[in-house]
C-alpha cells in the first residue's frame, strides 16, 4: 500500500448505501490516482484515472488518513472516523 494516502468510501449515488472501501493515493486536488480498487488501468498516476472511476456514478468520499480506515477495515475493526 505504499503511496495510498487515503481510504475512499465508494457510495451508492442514489441511496448512499456502503458499496465498498479501499486504500487510494490521492493528489494535492483530491483526484485519486491509484487505488486497491481498479488496477491495470493505463491510467494509473494520472488524473485521468480519477476521472474513470467517478464514471461508474458512485459517489466517493475521500478521507486523508494514510488509509487508516482501509485497514482497520480489513482487520474487522470499526471505522475512527463517523
Amino acid at each position: 500500500m505504499a503511496g495510498h494516502n487515503a481510504t475512499v468510501y465508494r457510495l451508492d449515488a442514489r441511496t448512499g448505501a456502503l458499496l465498498g472501501v479501499f486504500a487510494a493515493e490521492v493528489d494535492a486536488e483530491g483526484r485519486m490516482l491509484r487505488s486497491t480498487w481498479l488496477r491495470w488501468t493505463g491510467l494509473e498516476g494520472t488524473p485521468r484515472y480519477d476521472a474513470y472511476l467517478r464514471r461508474t456514478g458512485d459517489t466517493f468520499r475521500v478521507v486523508r488518513d494514510g488509509g487508516e480506515g482501509y485497514r482497520r477495515r480489513l482487520l474487522g475493526l470499526p471505522d475512527s472516523r463517523p
